[in-house]
């Protein structure tokens, strides 16, 4: 697996040393950075999606969230996207 990724790797050994693990070790910090950010956006974008439902209904999102701790945002965001009528008919607590 090292072999394939040192074969795939755009490095140049000449510039960078004789170290040939360097380009998989950069490659996997940027590659760990790179999902930590996919993971930030994706919360970002729940939240958003809870806040303006919240709003349209005349509540706002931080007593929704403090209220309903059962079930984290992603599920609540796919909730809303999907079937949103769960909220006007008060199944969930607002």
């Amino acid at each position: 697996m090292l072999a394939q990724r040192l074969e795939s790797s755009a490095f140049n050994r000449s510039v960078l040393g004789s170290n040939p693990r360097y380009p998989t070790i950069i490659m996997e910090k940027h590659s760990y950075k790179g999902r930590c950010l996919k993971k930030r956006k994706f919360r970002s974008l729940w939240i958003c999606r809870l806040n303006a439902r919240m709003r349209l209904l005349g509540k706002n999102y931080h007593s929704f969230i403090k209220k309903n701790k059962n079930i984290n945002r992603k599920i609540y965001a796919q909730l809303i996207f999907y079937d949103s009528l769960i909220f006007k008919n008060d199944k969930i607590k607002l």
